[in-house]
Order: C-alpha cells, then sequence, then structure tokens
C-alpha cells in the first residue's frame, strides 16, 4: 500500500505532511505503532506495510469494526484517550484528530504515557478554516521545519503549546499542519 492510498480523502493535501512526520519509512519495522483515530484503517494498513506491529484505535463502535474486518487489531478508545495502555508503544500517529480532543492537555498526556521510552509521536493536523485552502495548498510544496511545519489559526498555538511543553517533559513528539 502506497501513501496516497492510505490518507484517502484529499490525498494533495494529505500526503506531504504525513511523509514529514514519518520521515524514514524503514524505521517502522519491527516496532510497535498504535493509529490513534484511525477511522477507516488506511494509515494502520500502510504502517503495517512497512513491517510495524500495529494497533488501531477509534472512539467511534464502527469504525472499530471496520478496521477490524480489515485484519487489523483495533478497540475503542474513549474522547480523552484515558484507556490507552501504558509504555506499549514506539510510535503513536494521528492525523486530525487533536483539533477535537475535549482537554487538549489531558489527551496528550495520556498519549504520551502510553509510549515507551524513547518513543515518538507523529501527529498530522489541518487547518481548520475552508478559506485558507490555497495557502495550505503551496505551504505542503514547502520544506518542512524540523519540528513544527507551518501554524495557522484555530487550535494551532494551543497545539503548539502544549507539544513545545510537553516535548521539553517527555520527548520526541512530531507535528506537522496541513
Amino acid at each position: 500500500m502506497d501513501l496516497k492510498q492510505a490518507v484517502g480523502w484529499r490525498p494533495t493535501f494529505w500526503v506531504p505532511p504525513c511523509r514529514f512526520v514519518i520521515g524514514d519509512p524503514s524505521r517502522f519495522a519491527g516496532k510497535r505503532l498504535l493509529d490513534l483515530g484511525s477511522r477507516d484503517g488506511g494509515m494502520a494498513r500502510y504502517f503495517a506495510s512497512l513491517g510495524a506491529e500495529v494497533e488501531a484505535c477509534d472512539n467511534k463502535p464502527s469504525a472499530v469494526a471496520e478496521i477490524q474486518a480489515k485484519g487489523i487489531n483495533a478497540f475503542l478508545v474513549d474522547d480523552n484517550w484515558d484507556s490507552l495502555p501504558v509504555e506499549k508503544y514506539d510510535f503513536i500517529f494521528t492525523k486530525s484528530v487533536l483539533v477535537v480532543a475535549p482537554d487538549l492537555h489531558g489527551a496528550l498526556t495520556n498519549l504520551r504515557k502510553s509510549l515507551r521510552a524513547g518513543g515518538e509521536y507523529l501527529a498530522v493536523e489541518n487547518w481548520t478554516f475552508p478559506a485558507l485552502e490555497a495557502v495550505r495548498f503551496i505551504a505542503n510544496r514547502r520544506r518542512f521545519s524540523s519540528r513544527f511545519s507551518y501554524l495557522s489559526e484555530s487550535l494551532m498555538p494551543e497545539i503548539q503549546s502544549h507539544f513545545h511543553s510537553l516535548s521539553m517533559k517527555l520527548g520526541p513528539m512530531r507535528l506537522a499542519v496541513g
């Protein structure tokens, strides 16, 4: 499976930030990865094709059933991710879920606890303001910085603040906004 197929909806906008947070695809071989907020399981299947041991989770029972039907181990998770296992994963990947977290700091803290020592959180987020579509298209063509690609209005300043403070305390987190 290639990344364009995995992201599904609007690959022109989602592939570049996903590629940024993924980095070298060979680093996932033999590692445990959680695709949190997996929806249809496309990214979970992509990471499995890279050799990762993948689990997926979503807060919708219908999504979990769809993912399981595709052969991926999946489970139901609450909105704040309180039920995530502790120190289980080498990587956690999310795509467009931070903008809907009811308690962003609590959710990120729970997510971070689920990573093993040296684990990495990979987040791809969207700009929520539709009028920025042309800006997103241009920005997706740029090279990304080492920590943040580009940030916008809405929750992005809050997300950036939480990422910075949690990264300083807990270790590597990568964020790309598309």
